[in-house]
C-alpha cells in the first residue's frame, strides 16, 4: 500500500491542497482532517519514526515527531546516531565518514545532522577505551615487572635496581664510560660515555681534576685495582689489598685525587687476591662420584676424597653450597685407592 501511496499522496496535495507524507499510512478520519488544514509545501522532514512526511504539518497529523529536514534516506548512520560503543560509518550529500578514535578515552563520532553529516567527540564510559573506532570494554592493566631504580637512570649518580629480588649497581666500563641500569618493562642496561671534562669514577660520571686513574674504574671492591696519581713529575700508585676480617682497602679517584676506604665484604664473599670473591663450593669430580678422585674447594678450604682402608672411603661434595662428606663402601672386586674404586 505505502509503495503505491507516495505518488497518489501527490496529486492529493495538488488536488485538495493537503500536506502528506511520503511513506506515511493511509489517513484515518481525525489524520485526513489535520491534513486538510497543512499547506501544500513540500519541506520534506524525517521523523522520529523513521518514515519521511512531505512537511512538519503532515507528520504531525500522524502523531510524529520531526527528527530533521530532509528526507531519512538523505543521510543515513549505520549505528543509528550518537553511539560510541558501535563503530558507523554515516553516508550523506555532504560525503562519507566513519567514527575513529581520537585518543585512547574518546571517540569521534559521526551522525545524521538533518541532510548532511554532523560530529562529536564523545568519551568513553568509565571502564572503557576506544579500540578501532569504538568505545569498548578495557582489558585488564598489564601488571609492571617488579623494578625498582634508586637514581632514574642519572649517570650522574651511582645507583642500582632491584629487579624481582636481584640487584644491579650501576658500574665503569672504563674511565669514559659507566654502565647505567634502568627499569623498563624489567631489567635493562645501556652504556653511555661521560661528557667532556667528566670521567666514570665509582659507578657515575664525575668532574675530573688534576691526573688520577683508577684501573678498577672506580670504589668497585670486587676486583682488584691501582689508583695511579699524577702530580708534575711525582708518580705515586696505591694498590687496593686485603685486612685481617675480610676487609678491603679500596682506592678509587674523585675529583683528580685518591680516596680510600675500608669495606667489609658481603656475607657469602671472602678478601682474596685484594677483592671480595665469593665463596661458591666447587666440586671437580663433579659430585658424590666414588669411582673418581676429586678435590672440593670453598674458598680457602679444600677437601680431597680419600681411602680409610681398602674396602672404601670418604666421598667429599658439594650441597646448597657447602662441603659436605659421606663414608663409602667400594663395590664387590674393587678396592680403594687413591680416594677412588678400582677394579
Amino acid at each position: 500500500m505505502r509503495g503505491t501511496l507516495i505518488v497518489v499522496c501527490i496529486v492529493v496535495i495538488i488536488a485538495l491542497g493537503m500536506g502528506c507524507a511520503g511513506t506515511a499510512p493511509e489517513p484515518q478520519n481525525a489524520t485526513a482532517s489535520c491534513l486538510a488544514n497543512c499547506t501544500q509545501d513540500l519541506k520534506q522532514v524525517c521523523a522520529e519514526d523513521g518514515l519521511t512526511y512531505p512537511n512538519a504539518c503532515s507528520a504531525r497529523c500522524y502523531g510524529a515527531k520531526t527528527k530533521f529536514a530532509g528526507a531519512c534516506d538523505a543521510c543515513k548512520d549505520t549505528d543509528g546516531g550518537k553511539n560510541s560503543t558501535v563503530k558507523g560509518t554515516v553516508t550523506s550529500d555532504s560525503g562519507n565518514y566513519t567514527d575513529y578514535c581520537v585518543v585512547f578515552e574518546s571517540v569521534e563520532e559521526y551522525y545524521c545532522e538533518g541532510e548532511i553529516a554532523g560530529k562529536e567527540t564523545m568519551p568513553c564510559p568509565e571502564d572503557y577505551e576506544c579500540h578501532d573506532g569504538t568505545c569498548v570494554v578495557a582489558l585488564p592493566p598489564i601488571p609492571e615487572p617488579d623494578c625498582s631504580d634508586s637514581d632514574g637512570k642519572d649517570v650522574y649518580t651511582k645507583g642500582s635496581i632491584n629487579a624481582s629480588g636481584n640487584v644491579f649497581e650501576d658500574s665503569c666500563v672504563d674511565m669514559k664510560k659507566v654502565k647505567e641500569y634502568y627499569c623498563d618493562q624489567g631489567a635493562r642496561s645501556s652504556e653511555t660515555d661521560c661528557a667532556s671534562g667528566y670521567e666514570c669514577t665509582g659507578g657515575r660520571c664525575v668532574k675530573m681534576y688534576g691526573n688520577c686513574t683508577d684501573t678498577d674504574s672506580g670504589d668497585d671492591i670486587y676486583i682488584e685495582g691501582k689508583v695511579v696519581v699524577k702530580s708534575g713529575l711525582v708518580v705515586a700508585e696505591y694498590l687496593d689489598k686485603c685486612l685481617e676480617g675480610d676487609y678491603v682497602r679500596e682506592y678509587y679517584c674523585t675529583l683528580g685525587n685518591y680516596v680510600a676506604e675500608t669495606v667489609k665484604c658481603p656475607q657469602g664473599y671472602r678478601c682474596l687476591q685484594a677483592s671480595c670473591k665469593q665463596v661458591i663450593c666447587t666440586d671437580s669430580d663433579g659430585g658424590y662420584e666414588i669411582f673418581r678422585q676429586g678435590g672440593t674447594n670453598k674458598g680457602d678450604e679444600l677437601k680431597r676424597d680419600e681411602c680409610t682402608g681398602n674396602d672404601g672411603g670418604i666421598e667429599y661434595y658439594c650441597d646448597d653450597n657447602n662441603i659436605m662428606n659421606a663414608t663409602f663402601t667400594c663395590p664387590t672386586g674393587s678396592v680403594c685407592d687413591g680416594g677412588r674404586c678400582e677394579g
